[in-house]
């Protein structure tokens, strides 16, 4: 059986409750990183800086400090995939 692992983005902010999907986990993190409300560019600065070197702890605690209400989630979902599936 074949599987593949999608990433999805839940955020809830001033456009309400959004979701996003992306293929890599570091695609999720960037996009949190660039769309997050509250953050200055220095502080997305950083926060791309801990994507590249994969610390997604301190990616959180700094998203955390720089935001007044951590509306953003991250998960990780892994699919099984039926033999003979095809996208049309």
């Amino acid at each position: 059986m074949l599987t593949s692992t999608i990433h999805t983005v839940a955020s809830s902010d001033s456009c309400g409750l959004n979701a996003q999907i992306f293929i890599t986990l570091s695609a999720a993190y960037t996009w949190v990183a660039e769309n997050a409300e509250g953050p200055s560019d220095d502080t997305r600065a950083e926060l791309l800086q801990l994507v590249d070197q994969s610390d997604f702890a301190a990616f959180w605690d700094l998203l955390t400090q720089s935001t007044d209400d951590n509306g953003y989630a991250i998960q990780s979902h892994t699919l099984e995939l039926q033999p003979n599936f095809s996208l049309i």
